[in-house]
């Protein structure tokens, strides 16, 4: 199960909370990491309504298995909608957010979340940043 994501992003969106309102010294943590020398203001993480990035995985995990579509679901409305601006994306459970596979394509990312999401386990670790 991927249980969270961190978006760096010049453009605030609906789906988006900054990580300084979440209050979360974990989150903060690994944002210095990842992101070293990137302003918080400009870092994210998904909130659909008070939903996660977990909720929305594993709604669209729930739908898929009774044969909906991935593109049908809100994770892909909500991660399409954000693909687009921002500069980087990362997902992961845990502490296992350092070695996390890179993604530069659109499709390859949003193949590999669709598969990810229909898997049992519901695990989605990549780092995605889109190809200039």
């Amino acid at each position: 199960m991927t249980q969270f994501t961190l978006i760096h992003s010049d453009n605030k969106d609906s789906n988006l909370l900054s990580i300084e309102s979440v209050n979360d010294e974990f989150l903060q943590h690994v944002a210095k990491d990842i992101f070293t020398g990137i302003n918080n203001e400009f870092l994210f993480v998904i909130n659909n309504n008070g939903k996660s990035i977990d909720d929305l995985l594993l709604d669209a995990h729930s739908r898929m298995a009774n044969d909906y579509p991935f593109e049908q679901t809100l994770l892909y409305a909500v991660v399409s909608k954000l693909v687009d601006s921002a500069s980087a994306m990362i997902f992961w459970y845990g502490s296992d957010y350092k070695e996390l596979e890179m993604v530069r394509d659109k499709n390859h990312f949003f193949e590999e979340l669709r598969k990810s999401t229909a898997n049992s386990m519901c695990e989605f670790y990549r780092y995605f940043i889109p190809a200039a």
